[in-house]
């Protein structure tokens, strides 16, 4: 039982490690796609959307500074939303959307309840404990 909130938090982390990674790989066409959406500045966007990606990935996997990273691809998953998920003008993006809002609800239950026991962010916390009260 105490693996669950580490396989939860790598399932929700794939999603995000992999789209940095291919947005690595593909940073010219996204890039263009990203200026088409009328996005300014879409170099600088997409570098700090791998940066936000990879981090908050990183810290749901590690379990370190789990709620700072949850927060990370909540405030990156917000904008992008709203912006390249706009099911009320394209419907076909509704599904989309809605993976998005539910990404997001597994990304503040972290906020609230953090890392669980196999994580850095628990190690950490049972290393300053002392036991000898």
């Amino acid at each position: 039982m105490q693996f669950i909130p580490l396989i939860g938090r790598t399932f929700l982390a794939t999603i995000f490690i992999h789209a940095a990674i291919n947005k690595i790989f593909d940073f010219a066409p996204t890039q263009t796609m990203m200026t088409e959406k009328g996005l300014p500045f879409a170099g600088i966007l997409l570098g700090g959307t791998i940066v936000f990606q990879i981090l908050g990935g990183l810290s749901l996997v590690l379990g370190y500074k789990t709620r700072l990273g949850a927060w990370l691809l909540i405030l990156f998953l917000i904008p992008t939303t709203v912006i390249f998920h706009n099911f009320w003008d394209v419907p076909a993006e509704k599904i989309d959307f809605l993976k998005n809002l539910s990404i997001m609800g597994g990304l503040l239950m972290i906020t609230y309840f953090g890392a669980g026991p196999v994580s850095v962010d628990e190690h950490i916390t049972m290393s300053n404990t002392d036991f000898t009260e």
